[in-house]
């Protein structure tokens, strides 16, 4: 956490995406010369993700669709009922923005098998994507004092990733969770939203 103590990041939020700057990852991401990370990477993806031991792809514990859009995009944008539905619901993502606007949305789905866990504690929400060190990371769930970031490096057309979490009287570590998103296409918003 390069010094950052967890009672720093609840007075402020934003430092939640300066701790996943530091490289955890030891996967490097690969962009062809002359092409925008964002352009490279943007897309739709499927979404899986377990706890070790386990393969995600065949035996998942979470499962959805996370959207990295290519420029930030408004929430005045978004349709009413999803607006409403993050006011009420998941204040904190929006909090943890500030004063940016997001470039990713999400929808996930624990299994009823699946034990409780901060990934995919919030079922649906938007956050923002960034690269630093040649690492993907974004924000999946939030609180006044715990959450969960997910970092991913890219194998071609998926993201490899791990998740980090923190809590009450937990400092930032990685968690036990595998998380392979595969792209399925182009960047497409509503996929986030088509269950609320």
């Amino acid at each position: 956490m390069r010094g950052i103590s967890v009672d720093r990041v609840l007075r402020r939020p934003a430092l939640i995406f300066s701790i996943v700057a530091t490289p955890l990852l030891g996967a490097a991401l690969c962009v062809p010369l002359g092409r925008a990370p964002q352009d490279t990477v943007a897309g739709t993806y499927e979404i899986r993700a377990c706890a070790e031991p386990c393969d995600p792809r065949s035996s998942p514990e979470v499962v959805g669709t996370l959207v990295l859009a290519r420029t930030p995009f408004p929430l005045e944008g978004l349709p009413e009922r999803v607006k409403r539905y993050l006011r009420q619901h998941e204040e904190w993502l929006l909090v943890a923005l500030e004063d940016s606007e997001p470039n990713a949305c999400f929808a996930l789905t624990r299994s009823r098998e699946a034990p409780p866990a901060f990934l995919g504690a919030s079922p649906v929400g938007v956050t923002e994507w960034e690269m630093e060190n040649d690492t993907l990371s974004l924000l999946l769930f939030v609180t006044p004092d715990a959450g969960y970031v997910a970092r991913f490096a890219v194998d071609g057309p998926e993201l490899i990733g791990r998740g980090y979490s923190y809590a009450p009287g937990v400092a930032y570590h990685a968690t036990r969770d595998v998380i392979v998103a595969s792209r399925r296409g182009p960047p497409a918003l509503d996929q986030c939203f088509r269950g609320d």
